[in-house]
């Protein structure tokens, strides 16, 4: 199966699981058993379904070679592809799908001046620039690949506070390179939107330049690689690896492979020149031992090298992809990211398939026993219903009970929420980060630093490890009322799982981790020369506010979806209880009545179970396959 087909069994699979989301909640809503915690967590998974995005990430030392695998992923038939450009890539090219006409999206390189990120860039494009593109086809790639070649001349002294040139460079030189001036980037990162049909599936491709072509900042670099589901690593096998290759391949590509995130690395090893022989077998041999080269100074398996070979000078149009390149593609690209997305689901799908399968079993139990009351009153005189009657209200008197119990539990869980946001909250945040803001913006040699730095991530770990301690508490005094409430009232309430915190430290400890290089020695003049510990320092403040406003989020929506489950219980005993009286004053009017409903009321059973199979048919969907392919159920969905 070619690429193309795996991706886009890949975006069938996604439409088919909303859609199937949309008619279980449709029918939810249709049978009144859609809570308002049930309906915003299908929507939710909905929106996560619909919004999950395969980034793949192309980089390497062979800019070439990635300029044309990017092509060859975006094969559009037969169509000519202009020449390669000749110059290598100076920033980054994210290619994503575009809701209306192909336009370019070129964000100026003066935007390093700034002290902002480019994740806060990126969600403001006013200083983007914006080009519509009449030609969506290979000419729009073409232009696109073009922009991103682009430099400008710029003095010494202003390469340095781009990012540009060593700031230990003797006077005598940038003196000599302040009258001849310096080449830097004219860009600092592209963004092309195509209406392409692979990528209406979910694909995003990033062309991402070598560090050497983008100077000391990698944050257009590492973000990217950090969204990206799968990488190609392109070099040359005429040229090789450098000294530069591999230390960029040991800081930014390796760790992507031992983290909790499952992430395929593939190295492309492009062999230009005469692509007939290659085709032929006669450089076999020396594919083999390029490999073999290659494989022991990366340290990667055999298996996950591809050699591509084409003739780039012979027109510069998109190869033809391998089989091999194909398969490496679907096995760390398109399989994990379903995969991922399928564990992603499973759990909350199980929580939707496990409280909409109990309501509509408490409501088919309601049924039941209304319908076999209705039964048993048949023929019968004045003082059954009486004592039906009274049984009803000493229950009610009961549920009563129950919900004052409740009523009291739930304000004292508000008041324990509350200290717990102001454990968590920003207010506390800043409090904890003012001294390391205050060192990394001082321009004086600090020797505490890295004390304050540790100190400070140590004092929110704690802050986090007590807020575990007090949620699983809160937890705990829940699933014990709902046992309670259970054994009085004999319907199950159900309780959305407490929040998982060990994931916010493993985060918090990583974030400490990959800022912790910017406080040593070489990263000090950095700071006195222009303004670097303020950009981190506000970078760092900003990854923080984000994880603890995620994480109160996380906390508020748990406690939200406890309390709509008690209230929509609530209503729904109380609702139940009211149409066993109307129905006992309906009995006492007219037998022909009674048994209407009797027959509506086993209509209603009969589409609680098509919904109960409509239940059963989301949770399947949801579940990866041994193979981990699409699961049979999902590929009928559309029936």
């Amino acid at each position: 199966m070619s690429f193309e087909q795996e991706v886009q069994r890949h975006g069938q699979w996604r439409r088919a699981v909303v859609e199937r989301m949309q008619r279980t909640e449709r029918l939810m809503q249709e049978h009144g058993l859609a809570s308002a915690d049930l309906s915003s967590l299908l929507q939710r998974l909905q929106q996560v379904v619909a919004q999950d995005r395969m980034v793949l990430a192309l980089t390497g030392p062979c800019a070439d070679g990635r300029a044309a695998l990017m092509r060859a992923l975006l094969a559009f038939g037969d169509a000519h592809y202009p020449p390669l450009p000749q110059a290598p890539a100076r920033c980054p090219l994210e290619v994503s799908l575009a809701a209306g006409a192909a336009a370019l999206r070129l964000l100026p390189i003066e935007s390093k001046q700034s002290p902002w990120s480019l994740a806060r860039w990126r969600s403001d494009m006013a200083a983007w620039q914006v080009a519509a593109l009449a030609d969506s086809g290979p000419q729009a790639l073409a232009d696109a690949q073009l922009a991103v070649t682009h430099t400008r001349r710029v003095c010494a002294d202003e390469a340095q506070v781009l990012g540009f040139g060593e700031p230990t460079t003797s006077p005598s030189v940038l003196a000599l390179l302040a009258g001849a001036g310096t080449d830097v980037p004219r860009w600092r990162s592209a963004g092309l939107q195509l209406p392409h049909p692979v990528l209406q599936h979910g694909l995003t491709l990033c062309d991402l330049p070598m560090p050497q072509a983008m100077g000391t900042d990698l944050e257009p670099i590492e973000a990217p690689l950090a969204d990206a589901r799968a990488v190609l690593f392109v070099l040359s096998a005429d040229t090789g690896l450098t000294r530069a290759d591999v230390e960029f391949w040991r800081r930014c590509i390796e760790p992507l492979q031992h983290t909790g995130r499952a992430v395929g690395v593939t190295v492309c090893v492009v062999q230009t020149g005469d692509t007939a022989r290659a085709a032929l077998g006669v450089d076999a041999l020396q594919s083999s031992r390029v490999v073999a080269s290659v494989a022991r100074t990366l340290g990667v398996a055999a298996r996950q090298i591809v050699v591509l070979s084409w003739d780039m000078a012979a027109g510069g149009g998109a190869p033809m992809r391998p089989s091999a390149l194909d398969d490496a593609l679907a096995q760390t690209l398109v399989q994990p990211a379903r995969a991922a997305l399928q564990g992603l689901l499973r759990q909350d799908v199980a929580l939707v398939f496990q409280q909409a399968a109990q309501r509509v079993q408490g409501r088919q139990r309601d049924l039941i026993d209304h319908l076999l009351e209705l039964q048993a009153l048949a023929g019968k005189n004045t003082r059954l219903l009486q004592q039906m009657r009274w049984r009803v209200g000493q229950e009610q008197a009961q549920l009563d009970v129950s919900v004052a119990r409740l009523t009291q539990a739930r304000d004292r869980q508000q008041v324990q929420l509350r200290d717990l946001f102001g454990q968590l909250g920003p207010v506390r945040l800043r409090s904890l980060m003012q001294d390391l803001m205050a060192a990394l913006s001082d321009t004086g040699v600090r020797l505490d630093t890295k004390a304050v730095y540790h100190r400070a991530f140590d004092q929110l770990m704690t802050d986090v490890e007590l807020a575990d301690v007090a949620i699983q508490n809160m937890q705990r005094q829940g699933l014990d009322l709902a046992a309670l409430f259970d054994g009085e009232q004999g319907a199950r309430l159900a309780l959305a799982p407490a929040p998982d915190l060990h994931t916010y430290r493993q985060q918090l400890r990583q974030i400490e981790s990959s800022h912790a290089q910017y406080l040593g020695w070489s990263a000090f003049v950095h700071r006195l020369k222009s303004g670097f510990g303020i950009r981190v320092g506000q970078t760092l403040m900003n990854r923080l506010q984000s994880l603890f406003d995620t994480l109160l989020g996380d906390i508020e929506q748990w406690h939200k979806q406890g309390l709509e489950a008690i209230e929509g219980k609530v209503k729904e005993l109380r609702h139940q209880y009211a149409r066993r009286l109307e129905a006992l004053n309906k009995v006492q009017d007219s037998a022909a009545q009674l048994e209407r409903e009797m027959a509506d009321l086993r209509a209603q059973n009969q589409r609680l179970d098509d919904l109960n199979d409509e239940l059963l048919q989301l949770h399947r969907a949801s579940m990866p396959t041994p193979e981990g392919g699409v699961p049979a159920e999902s590929e009928a969905m559309h029936g």
